[in-house]
């Protein structure tokens, strides 16, 4: 996880507990404002994750595909080579 994720899930933690856990503190409104764009901010930061994983996996995937192609190119101009 990069840091902006660890710091928005630990905020929104924070915040979730602030908001929905602690009897002692109503702030109202902005308390729960706050709880959302943290949540929102989090959401992004996962999300994004996620998707640069996704395509790192794809990059990979191309690569390997790509050489496995090469493979058996070679492994047919071979062949020809060896029978003419």
């Amino acid at each position: 996880m990069t840091f902006v994720t660890v710091i928005s899930a630990l905020t929104t933690a924070s915040l979730a507990w602030l908001v929905f856990g602690s009897t002692s503190f109503r702030f109202g409104l902005w308390d729960d404002v706050a709880f959302l764009v943290s949540a929102a901010i989090f959401l992004y930061a996962f999300v994004h994750l996620l998707g640069a994983h996704a395509n790192e996996v794809a990059k990979d995937a191309r690569r390997t595909a790509a050489e496995g192609e090469g493979e058996r190119d070679r492994d047919r101009n071979d062949h020809w080579q060896a029978n003419a």
